[in-house]
């Protein structure tokens, strides 16, 4: 690619640090499971104690990116602006426009991106409700004093989706900037930008406006019950066999795994919206 194709950018306003963005992805290219064979020295009661003091103190920092709002972008404005000036895309295929960073220009693959990164919408909506299983699963154990069942997701392709944006954020470098290209790079029509955009909006919308909230939220009161059943193995309240606590293990840490990619798709969410509202903001200044 000549360099006269694209340029440095002015860094784009979100609600997330390259710090944070970096820290996220590695998180999720290199997981730090906690494993109660650390601490095998200690009795059943303190391993359980520090297992879920370390898994909680790594989500506690996934809860604050959960927390944050995305919203759609209103690009019909620009879209009638362009249509009532007569403004051509093939006459200003030259001008720069943002892209996301680490993004890299070809056929399609503006649309490729946004498909990828609206993932995060269906995997934050889902975790929701799989992080609500867990937590009636972990309650019945507290409950009953013994694991009856094994637990299991209940949303078929959650697994499949979590799969595809694992691997979309393992290609992604942990550090970059966002760059500026022709928008003939970016996109083919103007009608190829709109399309973006609605494919981002329609999956927006899908996901309820506390959903990330809410999810948080369950994810900490399932660390909660963790430390009550601490509690209740120190009172010896329970007891459970190896295999019991290998699964307690693998599936919660599973769900630290699964709220760091959640956190990712957040940030990669977030990005797309300040992207994407800055070439709007390009595109609403063409006068011809």
């Amino acid at each position: 690619m000549k360099q006269s194709a694209m340029g440095k950018a002015n860094p784009i306003v979100t609600d997330f640090t390259a710090a944070e963005r970096a820290e996220l992805i590695v998180a999720v290219k290199y997981p730090n499971q906690v494993a109660l064979a650390g601490f095998e020295a200690l009795g059943i009661g303190e391993r359980f104690g520090l297992f879920f003091k370390e898994v909680s103190t790594a989500i506690d920092k996934r809860m604050a990116v959960l927390a944050k709002s995305i919203h759609t972008v209103d690009f019909a404005p620009t879209q009638k602006h362009l249509e009532r000036n007569e403004i051509l895309f093939v006459k200003n295929t030259h001008i720069e426009l943002l892209a996301p960073i680490n993004y890299h220009p070809g056929l399609g693959n503006m649309m490729a991106h946004t498909k990828a990164v609206v993932d995060g919408v269906y995997i934050i909506s889902s975790l929701k409700t799989e992080a609500s299983r867990l937590y009636d699963w972990l309650k019945q154990i507290l409950t009953k004093g013994r694991m009856d069942t094994d637990f299991r997701w209940t949303i078929g392709e959650f697994g499949m989706a979590v799969n595809r944006s694992e691997e979309f954020i393992k290609n992604l470098p942990e550090t970059g900037r966002n760059l500026n290209y022709n928008m003939g790079q970016l996109y083919v029509s103007y009608d190829e930008i709109w399309s973006c955009m609605n494919t981002y909006n329609q999956s927006v919308r899908t996901m309820g406006a506390r959903d990330a909230e809410i999810t948080a939220k369950v994810l900490s009161d399932v660390y909660d019950l963790g430390r009550i059943l601490v509690q209740k193995i120190h009172a010896n309240d329970i007891m459970f066999d190896q295999k019991a606590v290998d699964d307690i293990e693998a599936i919660v840490n599973k769900f630290a795994e699964l709220t760091n990619v959640a956190g990712v798709m957040m940030v990669l969410l977030n990005e797309l919206t300040a992207v994407f509202n800055s070439q709007l903001k390009t595109l609403q200044g063409l006068k011809y």
